[in-house]
């Protein structure tokens, strides 16, 4: 399977407008307009790649299927920088947002890597 690398190239594989679908932050405190933007392209980002790995066909966790396992990305914060840690999974309640789950452990260590820095952005003020 071809990687999504960039938010501009998950926006081409699900149709989007990378200018377009980015939220007017500027009424937002400054502090917290690159969280703002970081998740809207995290969202978007998500959504591709659990898409493409679906088969192209679209992926919405069920939250209600406790067998069904979504993963995400944990990070640390130390003395070297922000970090990947490791990659957790839950089935049936989440600790995380539940729009950034990944259908598989290997998705959400890629995700986790490979946008790290959009994920600092959103969590590290």
């Amino acid at each position: 399977m071809k990687k999504i690398k960039t938010f501009e190239g998950a926006c081409k594989v699900l149709g989007h407008d990378p200018i377009k679908v980015l939220p007017k932050v500027s009424s937002f405190p400054k502090a917290h307009q690159k969280a703002l933007i970081a998740t809207a392209k995290l969202i978007i980002i998500n959504e591709a790649l659990n898409f493409v790995d679906n088969g192209k066909k679209k992926w919405v966790p069920d939250w209600n299927n406790t067998s069904e396992w979504k993963y995400y990305p944990w990070f640390w914060m130390d003395k070297p920088g922000f970090r990947l840690l490791g990659c957790y999974y839950d089935y049936s309640h989440t600790n995380v947002g539940a729009r950034l789950v990944y259908r598989t452990r290997s998705l959400a260590e890629y995700a986790g890597k490979q946008f790290a820095a959009l994920y600092k952005d959103l969590m590290v003020l």
